[in-house]
């Protein structure tokens, strides 16, 4: 009875981080989005970007200034 109790409490420890740690991936993550410079036709490189309070992104591109709304570039 022992050695079945043993057993069964190695069979647990060795399963239950596992358990765990599928539930806690997600915690936290934000969600990104990558966009490619075809997505906003302009340079590779971004030197700043800021924020207005009416919630457009700037941001500073080798190419210019660029605007982002959340949706579409300008």
């Amino acid at each position: 009875m022992k050695h079945a109790l043993k057993i069964f409490a190695v069979v647990i420890l060795c399963t239950v981080p596992y358990s765990l740690q599928a539930q806690i991936k997600g915690i936290g993550l934000p969600f990104i989005v990558n966009h490619t410079n075809s997505d906003y036709n302009a340079g590779t490189q971004n030197w700043s970007i800021t924020q207005s309070h009416t919630g457009f992104m700037y941001f500073a591109n080798n190419d210019g200034i660029l605007e982002f709304d959340g949706t579409s570039w300008q």
